[in-house]
């Protein structure tokens, strides 16, 4: 019996080490990625995959232990991995950033049936409550109707229209996709009233809405519920008693509707558009360690939510190719200008 050692690819740099758990991979394979810092700080590294022509696949934020390792399992699945050749792992941390690679030699999957071209859609979008409160979870579901790429986009919009976040919503394989975020009275969400939820995918864009209402609204709500109860018991037992007493006055839903509108009063937003996309940066995402300041436009748009995101090199590619279609607005160069500072081509 002759024994071989497992041969293992690794590559060291001069802070960060990087191995992979096969010398080469199929399609349809299971891919682990590991590694060491040997200068810890942060508690989080960028991990992103690139084909063999430069195009991106996927983005991940990876949890480092107390130990400064971490690891990541990347599914090698079929469309997305189908092209033979040598694929980049591009690692971000701090101002560190490091390319490794690895080689994918064939298909190692079943032969895939061709089928009627789907158009890329979001079938459903819903949320688990129409009405939320400080610290609750918001869970978000949907469903696409086929996989064009591997994330849903989800922004969170404020009564005003003001984002208050971005999140990505990953797909699997029965093509569902789910995202949640904390409730935060103050920070994230500095207004009552109905919070609007827009899903990006391919083409197409879905929304849904939720209430996030005073407490003391709700209240108020169970007290008229309550009255209105005991008013129809009353009555109930005047009819089986065939007693002349007249039941006390039922509120009415228009009394009702008066009294809540009464009640309800929405706060607008004192933080101009500017200041509150970098409180937003440093709230929900604290990723952006930079020292340079926040200039990008939040228009409605994946290139600005991907630059929320601390994903400076996407939201590159997304503004050169807005400017191909409107090389002078200004808010297009002025975001790109943006992102080649933190990405460090502009000091």
């Amino acid at each position: 019996m002759v024994l071989l050692p497992i041969i293992t690819s690794q590559s060291f740099a001069d802070s960060i080490l990087i191995e992979f758990d096969k010398p080469e991979y199929q399609t349809g394979d299971s891919m682990m990625v590991s590694g060491h810092l040997l200068d810890f700080r942060m508690p989080v590294i960028a991990l992103s995959l690139y084909d063999p022509d430069g195009k991106i696949l996927s983005a991940n934020n990876v949890i480092i232990d107390s130990n400064g390792t971490f690891s990541k399992i990347i599914s090698l699945d079929s469309p997305f991995y189908d092209k033979s050749g040598e694929y980049t792992v591009k690692l971000n941390y701090g101002k560190i950033t490091q390319n490794e690679f690895f080689t994918i030699t064939g298909n190692n999957s079943e032969p895939e049936i061709i089928s009627e071209s789907i158009t890329p859609e979001i079938i459903s979008l819903i949320t688990d409550k129409n009405q939320y409160y400080d610290n609750d979870f918001v869970m978000i579901t949907g469903i696409v109707s086929t996989i064009d790429s591997p994330n849903v986009l989800i922004g969170v919009y404020d009564p005003f229209g003001t984002p208050t976040g971005f999140y990505f919503g990953q797909i699997d394989s029965d093509l569902k996709f789910s995202a949640n975020f904390l409730v935060k009275s103050g920070i994230n969400f500095k207004t009552y009233g109905t919070y609007s939820i827009k899903a990006h995918y391919g083409e197409t864009e879905k929304i849904t809405n939720f209430d996030f209402p005073k407490e003391s609204d709700t209240k108020t709500d169970l007290e008229n519920k309550s009255i209105i109860k005991n008013n129809d018991e009353s009555k109930t037992t005047a009819e089986k008693n065939n007693s002349d007493i007249k039941s006390p006055e039922i509120i009415t839903d228009q009394n009702k509707k008066s009294l809540d509108t009464k009640i309800k009063k929405y706060d607008n937003l004192s933080v101009e558009d500017l200041e509150l996309g970098k409180l937003l940066n440093q709230i929900n995402l604290e990723c952006d360690q930079s020292n340079l300041v926040d200039t990008i436009s939040y228009y409605d748009g994946m290139g600005p939510a991907l630059y929320r995101l601390c994903k400076f090199d996407q939201s590159l590619i997304i503004f050169d190719d807005s400017l191909i279609k409107d090389p002078n607005n200004v808010e297009i160069i002025t975001n790109k200008g943006s992102a080649l500072g933190k990405l460090g081509y502009i000091s």
